[in-house]
């Protein structure tokens, strides 16, 4: 039992650790994406057990049946709009990262341009030093 627990405490502090990070949003929603298709799921074939259940009574009218079925299409629709919204998360992420790696290689040559300079000043600073001792 003890294990348990702090399998629980971890998850629990992993997913808190995993939400805080501002980073991987559209990870964060493609998993809640999933988390509402399967709650969706669910429900639906809980309201379809109910439906076969409820045919063997009498006075089975279908209303429960039909309330699930709705509320879990609704959780599935809403668990679609949470992908769509994860997929254009993506695609911004996605931008993002490429134009810092443009930024990244423009800044990189300046960059070498610019050890290079240090570099023959102190080449010079060098040589300058040597002939002033001799």
């Amino acid at each position: 039992m003890p294990k348990n627990n702090n399998n629980k405490e971890f998850n629990t502090n992993f997913l808190k650790q995993f939400l805080q990070n501002e980073e991987n949003t559209a990870a964060k929603l493609a998993i809640i994406s999933a988390a509402l298709l399967t709650l969706g799921e669910g429900i639906s074939t809980l309201s379809d057990a109910l439906t076969l259940e409820g045919k063997k009574s009498e006075n089975f009218d279908g209303t429960d049946a039909i309330t699930l079925a709705i509320i879990g299409g609704s959780i599935q629709t809403f668990g679609d709009i949470v992908a769509t919204i994860a997929a254009v998360r993506a695609i911004e992420e996605l931008q993002t990262l490429s134009k810092n790696r443009n930024n990244d290689n423009n800044a990189t040559p300046n960059r070498i341009k610019e050890l290079e300079r240090e570099n023959n000043y102190l080449k010079a600073e060098l040589n300058r030093l040597k002939k002033q001792k001799k």
